[in-house]
């Protein structure tokens, strides 16, 4: 398993981690993102330490492999969104234009946008933040 941090938010769409080629790192893997601060679970019975909970932020692809400990991700999971006619809630301005479906991509912003440079206050991925290898098939 590889494990590694944010490192760097480059815009609202990428990330450096700090894992690279050493670590067996290729172009195509895919990371999710968690939380930098679990949260440990006690039972309320035992008083036993279960583990602790990882909260899930979303999922980066590398796009490349800068150095033995350095990679570029970004996100990739997108959703059709249609800007065209007939099925749109815009009103009734498009209503005979034909459908228009783009691809609107996740972003690291709580409202979304097109790629574009963000501060680190603005994200909701922070510098810090785990990654964790859950694909490692090729693009």
């Amino acid at each position: 398993m590889i494990i590694g941090k944010i490192v760097e938010i480059i815009d609202n769409r990428t990330a450096a981690i700090n894992v690279g080629s050493k670590d067996g790192v290729r172009v195509g893997m895919v990371f999710q993102i968690f939380a930098k601060d679990g949260r440990e679970v006690i039972d309320p019975d035992t008083g036993e330490k279960l583990g602790s909970l990882k909260f899930p932020k979303m999922k980066i692809k590398v796009t490349y492999v800068a150095s033995d400990k350095l990679s570029l991700a970004e996100t990739f999971e997108y959703e059709k969104v249609n800007i065209g006619g007939i099925n749109t809630l815009q009103g009734f301005s498009n209503i005979f234009a034909p459908p228009n479906y783009v691809k609107k991509y996740k972003t690291f912003e709580v409202a979304q946008e097109q790629k574009k440079k963000i501060e680190e206050e603005k994200s909701s991925v922070k510098v810090g933040d785990i990654v964790e290898l859950i694909d490692d098939e090729q693009a």
